[in-house]
């Protein structure tokens, strides 16, 4: 401070509390999934606020592909972790490519923003053998010397596409 009477200073000391929100783990890339197959298995990754103080956590926007387990906002508290499971839905994952979306996380005037990505392809041909509806590999039989014996084998494509097979016996 400065005057005509004389100058003087005084020190301030300003401790900032705010919420620090960390996420563990940040790559969100679920690989690739074959349409009409199974699901990757689901995601899990923390949220935990290492600040001073309460963080209201927002989800400002979320892929359209994916689900997560949590409210649209919550709140933690300084040293609290909460742990948020991520889902793809196959209803939105329809066509073959690659879906790269972000999800991105508000709280206060911070913000969380990854980017969530999986790759659909057509699943390929794929064969399978059935004798008595049952899959198989091998079949052991015993036949007597000048006897027939007829077996029935089913072949089916349970991948996609097309698939091209040739049928053939070794003696």
């Amino acid at each position: 401070i400065t005057s005509d009477g004389g100058s003087d200073t005084i020190s301030v000391h300003v401790t900032v509390v705010a919420p620090k929100v960390v996420m563990t783990p940040s790559d969100f890339d679920f690989g690739k999934y074959f349409l009409g197959k199974d699901l990757p298995t689901p995601k899990t990754f923390a949220l935990n606020n290492e600040g001073q103080a309460d963080a209201v956590i927002e989800v400002k926007q979320l892929p359209g592909f994916v689900t997560i387990d949590c409210k649209s906002e919550f709140t933690l508290k300084p040293g609290q972790e909460q742990n948020v499971q991520m889902s793809l839905v196959a209803d939105k994952l329809s066509k073959v490519g690659t879906y790269s979306e972000k999800l991105i996380l508000d709280y206060g005037t911070d913000k969380l923003d990854v980017t969530v990505t999986v790759i659909v392809e057509e699943a390929p041909p794929q064969l399978q053998v059935q004798y008595n509806d049952q899959d198989v590999e091998k079949i052991a039989l015993e036949i007597p010397f000048g006897e027939k014996k007829n077996i029935e084998l089913v072949t089916k494509n349970i991948g996609s596409g097309k698939l091209e097979a040739t049928i053939g016996i070794k003696p």
